[in-house]
């Protein structure tokens, strides 16, 4: 995994970065939902707007961090339930790497 020593603030990328004064950034590469808030895209049509930048990430050995809300007071309906499920199973047919925030190392 690549890391990127960037100043304070700097975000952009798709792989974690340290910060100056030692803290790791683990940026969020999908954040599931923003396109739908933002009317960039319909509901329905959200895991195939995510497919094409997953597939840019595995092409560029980054890595995925998937930010959703779930919850019922939220977006978490059947609909997007169903949706959440369908991205989530198209994400594992991939062999990631998985790792906790504590297992990153930084050089």
């Amino acid at each position: 995994m690549l890391f990127v020593q960037v100043e304070e603030g700097g975000v952009g990328t798709m792989n974690p970065f340290k910060f100056e004064n030692g803290l790791i950034e683990l940026p969020c590469t999908i954040p599931f939902e923003t396109p739908i808030l933002l009317n960039m895209v319909n509901q329905e049509d959200i895991v195939e707007y995510w497919k094409n930048k997953v597939n840019f990430i595995i092409q560029n050995n980054c890595m995925l961090l998937i930010n959703t809300h779930p919850d019922p007071n939220y977006l978490g309906n059947k609909k997007m339930l169903d949706l959440y499920d369908e991205f989530l199973s198209f994400v594992s047919s991939y062999n990631w790497n998985h790792k906790l925030p504590s297992e990153i190392l930084v050089k």
